[in-house]
């Protein structure tokens, strides 16, 4: 198969690379516009000024308590995720949902409009995951924050399984205000796929109306990373509120 071509874009913060990252190559720039224009763009582009608004730190509406969810959250056993299973995908005689989907991209016709979508984001690379080295270094060395858990969670994601039009994302780039609560702007270090759906999505988490970021809350014991997003500080479901697990020695897959 052909590499996917993620739109990454990476974080303005300071770096902190042992290497002089003006020196790797991101990518190509996907974007016509320079990267200024997020900051000067207001009205359309959301602002790092996010990392600080506190309603945006609030718990999902109903939460428990970590002390019950410790107790009776079970590690998954068994990799089985429902959008794999048939019948999930809505629309499949059209191939839009794919990572490789050809939709409005080239070679199908019209073919510009993922390539036009991209380049109204400021900031934006195309990069090949075959290629990796330069980039991955570019963003593992972004600003981190002093309370980063980076023994928990350092590193690039991969959102095996992930059907929608997201590859990878890290951790260490968002506002943690303690070890264990923090706040990710979605339109940083966050890769895309060079498709319809994934363009669109850029635009979507990106956009001032939407500015999508999520909050990141570790259990005392470590386990698990509670994400909430949208509004689940108002009504939390499966849909804005979503777990991680980290497994534990003599854990059976």
């Amino acid at each position: 198969h052909p590499p996917a071509l993620p739109s990454i874009t990476f974080p303005m913060g300071d770096t902190m690379a042992s290497s002089d990252p003006r020196t790797l190559n991101p990518g190509t720039l996907a974007s016509c516009l320079p990267s200024s224009c997020r900051s000067c763009c207001s009205c359309y582009y959301a602002q790092t000024d996010l990392y600080n608004k506190e309603s945006l730190f609030e718990r999902p509406a109903n939460f428990p308590g970590w002390d019950v969810i410790e107790s009776s959250f079970e590690a998954p056993k068994t990799y089985d995720p429902p959008q794999l299973k048939p019948g999930y995908v809505q629309c499949p005689c059209i191939n839009w949902l794919a990572h490789r989907s050809p939709l409005c991209a080239r070679p199908a016709c019209p073919c510009c409009c993922v390539a036009y979508g991209y380049c109204w984001q400021p900031g934006g690379y195309y990069v090949d995951l075959l290629e990796p080295d330069d980039w991955f270094i570019k963003m593992l060395t972004t600003g981190t924050s002093s309370n980063f858990p980076s023994e928990l969670l350092k590193g690039i994601y991969w959102m095996e399984g992930n059907l929608s039009g997201e590859v990878l994302t890290t951790f260490h780039d968002a506002n943690w205000t303690t070890p264990s609560l923090g706040l990710k702007l979605w339109w940083f270090n966050w890769a895309t796929d060079y498709s319809l759906l994934g363009c669109a999505m850029k635009h979507y988490l990106a956009s001032a109306p939407w500015s999508l970021a999520a909050r990141l809350e570790v259990s005392p014991n470590q386990k698990w990373v509670m994400i909430s997003v949208l509004d689940a500080r108002n009504k939390a479901d499966g849909g804005n509120t979503m777990w991680m697990y980290a497994p534990q020695e003599g854990d059976k897959f």
